[in-house]
Order: structure tokens, then C-alpha cells, then sequence
């Protein structure tokens, strides 16, 4: 049961949707419900079983909270998980699952996650209002330039760097976020190393800012001053940890730990890590203003924000001498009254 699965945080609602006509399997939670709903993404995967989905949305869209609350914008974590490969989407599928997200009027808004994309969302939203990320907005731009700012920051605390003019930083995944994140990156005069799973991606990257292609196993092992994962979660785990060669680790790649004591073993190991939901936002930052919470002006400047946001983050983890995932869970739970 969902109450008893380690990952559930007191989730307000975790809802199982099945439509045999189309063979839908989906899970949507919210985790907390804030200014009378709760955002994120539907993720489209071939989970291998049910446990491994449920423990996706409970710990997605528990994140989706502290990062809601980070940013100040007055929104709840939610998440809904699609048990289906991309082969198995139809129009039929997409408006089963708008129907299902319809159900719940309004407490929850979707938005293009993996898997999915504003194509699909303009399917849901021929059956649901309550949906996001349509075709003309693309949060990746957003999340590419907020991580961005995360990343001058980062650096300008723990490698005393006043710009990032010959700062290394090895990315890994070279799609809509590390792609633009390279270029960025290149703009700003740092030496770029990317990896991607599709070398067309990565050469496409690499010469959009100078950079270099480095082999997909090799990325998370490769010498630099900063590791960016921008590719699927669980790569900073107990193996992986120790064979690091970035002492600074700042990406924009959902659920980078593959458990909470990941957290403790980057601190033992003296690696300064900025948790993802902190510095991936801008996703969420570029959503609010497509749904016209707030402007252009807004969005630019909470965008800049992450990387103020980021800082404080370190700081009181290096105060508290708690690892940074605490640090920034901390300060979300106090500005939701958690």
C-alpha cells in the first residue's frame, strides 16, 4: 500500500487511474496541495512493474512541492506517471488521461515530462482544461537558463569563481536542457565536455559551443570542476559517488539520488551538490508564466533567483553541517508551514 511505501511523505492524494478501452495504467499524487492546486509533470514509462511507478510519482512529486516553495510561487508538488512506452500513446490514451485528470477537478495541472510533450498536451487538453505546456512553450529554454545561473553560482562559492571563464563543466545529456546549457556555457567562456546517449546530440552540442564529445560511460568519471547531469535520475548512488571527477555536481536531471543517503555519501566525500528541485525550476518558473501568473519580467527575475536560492541553500547546510538535501528540504518545509 501506498501508506506504508517508504517514499510517501504524508501525500494528501494518490490516485490510480485505469481505462480498460485503452489500456491507460497511470498514478497521479500530490503531495501538497498549495493556492488550491498542485503542478507537474505526466511522465510516460515502460515502468518494469507498478511498485517502481508508485515510487516515481511519490518521490517526483514530493520534490515538485520543495520546488514549488522554493521559487515562492504558491503552488503544490504533483506528478502523474503513464505505465506506457512512447509506442503505446494514442489520441484515445492522452484523452482517457485527461478525462482521469479532469476527475479531479482542478487540484491538479499537468505538464510534458518524459515521455511526453506539448503535442500530447494539446491531445489531454482536448479533454481537460487543467493542462500546461502546450505546443509554441518550451520549458526547457527556462530550465536551461535558470540551471545556468545555478551553475555561475555554485561555482562562485566553492571554486572562488568570479565568471566562468575556463570553469570545466562535463554535461551529461545533450537534449532540449543540456543542449542549451551548453551554449550558455560557451557564451560565458567555459570549457564544455559533453555526453550524450545519441552522439548526434552530443557533436550538435559540442560544436554549438566549442566544447568536447566525451564518451556516455565515461561523463560521470570525467575529470572537470562541475558535473551537470541533465539525463534521467539515480546516477549519484553508491557506486557512482566515489568514482566522481567533479567535486561540484549541479544539474537539472530529476531525482539524482538514487537514495536519501546518497546525500550524506556526497558530503563525506567532499563533493558539493546542488539538489536538483533547486536548481532545475525554471521548468516550473516558465510554466507560471505561460499560465500568466506572472510576467516576463518576473519569470526573468525568478529565474536569476535560483542561483541567490542556491546559495542559501549552501550556506546553511555549511552552518548546520548537514548535507544539502536537508539544507534545501528544510527551508521548503518552513515556507509551506510543513
Amino acid at each position: 500500500m501506498a501508506f506504508d511505501h517508504p517514499e510517501f511523505d504524508g501525500h494528501e492524494e494518490v490516485v490510480w487511474f485505469h481505462d480498460a478501452a485503452t489500456g491507460l495504467k497511470a498514478i497521479t499524487a500530490l503531495h501538497r496541495v498549495r493556492g488550491g492546486s498542485a503542478l507537474g509533470g505526466i511522465r510516460f514509462l515502460p515502468y518494469p512493474d507498478d511498485h517502481a511507478a508508485l515510487t516515481d510519482v511519490l518521490r517526483l512529486s514530493r520534490a515538485m512541492t520543495y520546488k514549488w516553495a522554493l521559487t515562492g510561487l504558491e503552488f503544490g508538488g504533483g506528478k502523474s506517471v503513464v505505465i506506457a512506452g512512447p509506442e503505446q500513446k494514442s489520441p484515445e490514451l492522452l484523452h482517457a488521461m485527461g478525462r482521469c485528470i479532469n476527475s479531479l477537478g482542478g487540484r491538479y495541472h499537468g505538464a510534458p515530462d518524459v515521455g511526453s510533450c506539448a503535442e500530447d498536451m494539446a491531445v489531454i487538453r482536448e479533454t481537460t482544461q487543467y493542462v500546461a505546456g502546450l505546443p509554441g512553450s518550451d520549458t526547457s529554454i527556462p530550465t536551461a537558463k535558470g540551471l545556468f545561473h545555478a551553475i555561475a553560482a555554485i561555482a562562485k562559492a566553492t571554486l572562488d569563481a568570479q565568471d566562468l571563464t575556463g570553469v570545466t563543466v562535463a554535461i551529461q545529456g545533450a537534449g532540449g536542457v543540456g543542449g542549451r546549457l551548453c551554449r550558455h556555457l560557451g557564451e560565458a567562456g567555459a570549457a564544455v565536455k559533453v555526453a550524450d546517449v545519441d552522439a548526434r546530440l552530443a557533436e550538435a552540442a559540442a560544436a554549438s559551443c566549442g566544447g568536447e564529445v566525451i564518451a556516455p560511460e565515461k561523463v560521470l568519471s570525467e575529470p572537470a570542476d562541475i558535473l551537470s547531469p541533465c539525463a534521467l535520475g539515480a546516477v549519484l548512488n553508491e557506486e557512482s559517488i566515489p568514482t566522481l571527477g567533479a567535486k561540484v555536481v549541479c544539474g537539472a536531471a530529476n531525482n539524482q539520488l538514487a537514495e536519501l543517503a546518497d546525500a550524506d555519501r556526497l558530503l563525506e566525500a567532499g563533493i558539493t551538490w546542488g539538489p536538483d528541485y533547486v536548481v532545475s525550476a525554471g521548468g516550473i518558473i516558465g510554466g507560471a508564466r505561460e499560465m500568466g501568473i506572472i510576467d516576463d519580467a518576473g519569470c526573468e527575475a525568478r529565474l536569476k533567483g535560483i542561483g541567490d536560492t542556491l546559495l542559501k541553500v549552501l550556506d546553511r547546510a555549511r552552518g548546520a553541517q548537514v548535507n544539502t538535501d536537508l539544507a534545501a528540504k528544510a527551508m521548503a518545509r518552513e515556507i509551506i508551514g510543513d
